[in-house]
């Protein structure tokens, strides 16, 4: 599969640098200095493109993603994707969209996950010894939370099943079965609220898809606004949060 990968790229010289002496540097045939590049889409962003005839495998692209800090995109042929004027993600465009990828510090998800969750891993612990009132939603509110590959197979590949594949088949996924019947229902979910105004299931997919083959109509959640979630985050993403949620805004 042809591919092209960009990196969110607005580098000091610092970082220039570092990148230089780092072997992420050999990854990129068309060097990371040219700043102001056309990508598929529209627009022109700060970005850096690498030469779109090479695929370099995930190990190499969490590597890169890593060393540079900012992230990158594994894009196939005839997709694209749009940025705004700072270089932040806006939507994925063409017909593979849903294949492309972005790598940050390391951190690999496919497309469908990283429009609709969150590029930033939060303090689950803190979040579950908040304050924060539990309360009763219609299972219906969260419904949508199955249809995204949030779940490794069982392979060990992450987000390669979608929750509804594991509802409709539960026996064909053994992993996922085991952990549905031992989930306690007891304990509430943990929401977030996506930059498309949805509570996403942070915490208890297994216990919601429980909750549903048990017919259950009404769930028990904490709910975290976008507000609130930046509580969570480390605080070395902050500044970066804020940018993200604030591009999009």
């Amino acid at each position: 599969m042809n591919c092209t990968y960009y990196i969110d790229n607005q580098l000091e010289e610092a970082d220039r640098r570092k990148l230089q002496k780092s072997k992420a540097l050999d990854l990129y045939a068309s060097g990371i200095l040219n700043l102001k590049t056309k990508l598929p889409g529209e627009g022109i962003v700060n970005a850096s493109v690498a030469t779109p005839d090479l695929c370099y495998d995930a190990d190499d692209l969490q590597r890169l993603s890593i060393e540079s800090s900012y992230p990158v995109y594994l894009v196939p042929e005839k997709s694209g994707l749009l940025f705004d004027d700072d270089g932040y993600f806006i939507s994925a465009i063409g017909q593979k969209a849903g294949d492309i990828w972005q790598y940050i510090e390391g951190w690999p998800m496919p497309q469908p996950c990283f429009s609709n969750g969150f590029p930033f891993a939060f303090d689950m612990e803190q979040m579950w010894k908040s304050d924060t009132a539990i309360e009763s939603i219609p299972v219906s509110d969260l419904e949508w939370n199955l249809d995204y590959p949030w779940w490794e197979d069982e392979d060990g590949e992450k987000y390669r099943l979608k929750p509804r594949e594991a509802l409709n088949e539960i026996n064909r996924y053994p992993s996922h079965k085991s952990r549905i019947e031992h989930a306690d229902t007891e304990h509430p979910l943990i929401l977030g609220m996506t930059l498309q105004k949805r509570w996403l299931i942070l915490d208890g997919m297994h216990r919601f898809v429980k909750m549903i083959l048990n017919r259950h109509t009404e769930v028990q959640v904490k709910k975290f606004s976008l507000g609130r979630l930046r509580a969570f985050v480390s605080t070395e993403d902050h500044d970066r949060f804020d940018r993200w949620r604030n591009s999009r805004l």
